[in-house]
């Protein structure tokens, strides 16, 4: 008989044998302790499995991702302030200036603008609106088919852009060495060069 089954032969006052032969639970000690040996056994090979693979196996999961998103949203709201209090611009304009140097002929067109910067046909009218009344764009005739307009960099967006960059990259690196050292920042950027999609 294993413990579990004579502390409940104590607890309930049953007699030993007597007892389980009446309602046909002779083995239920024996198997009390094959149940307890396999899920120990169990349990054994389990932890054995996760200490074996390490860190290497682990795969993310949607806390993590959940976690990650928060953080990049942090930094972009710490970004989009030093831009907005020392260019004048919002990170979403930065980004589109950006894309626009990027392109082959500082040109593209809107549905490609949309696709590269993943916004809504309204968000990016409304952004490109206003980079072209301060005159940071133009619209100019797409020369191929002529069925559409293309959005352009303008110099006075280039300098915009450009003194945007440095504040940019002055505000990423003074927010991320504050949480990771220059080793942890090398690896981040090690490991999001796959996830690049555009």
């Amino acid at each position: 008989m294993g413990f579990f089954t004579a502390n409940l032969n104590q607890m309930w006052g049953l007699r030993r044998q007597n007892r389980l032969r009446s309602i046909g639970m002779v083995n239920m000690g024996l198997m009390i302790d094959q149940t307890t040996k396999c899920l120990l056994a169990g349990t054994n090979k389990c932890l054995l499995e996760q200490q074996n693979t390490g860190s290497a196996k682990q795969m993310i999961d949607s806390q993590q991702w959940r976690r990650l998103t928060i953080s990049v949203g942090i930094v972009n709201q710490v970004v989009q302030a030093a831009l907005r209090d020392q260019c004048g611009l919002l990170l979403s304009e930065f980004e589109l200036l950006g894309v626009l140097l990027d392109s082959k002929e500082r040109s593209l067109r809107m549905g490609e603008l949309r696709d590269l910067l993943l916004m809504t046909p309204s968000g990016l009218t409304r952004v490109v609106d206003r980079l072209v009344q301060r005159k940071l764009l133009k619209r100019a005739a797409v020369t191929v088919d002529k069925r559409g307009s293309a959005i352009a960099l303008l110099p006075r967006g280039l300098a915009s852009y450009l003194r945007a960059k440095d504040v940019c990259d002055q505000t990423l690196r003074s927010v991320l060495a504050d949480k990771l050292s220059a080793s942890q920042q090398r690896t981040l950027v090690q490991a999001l060069g796959p996830l690049s999609f555009g």
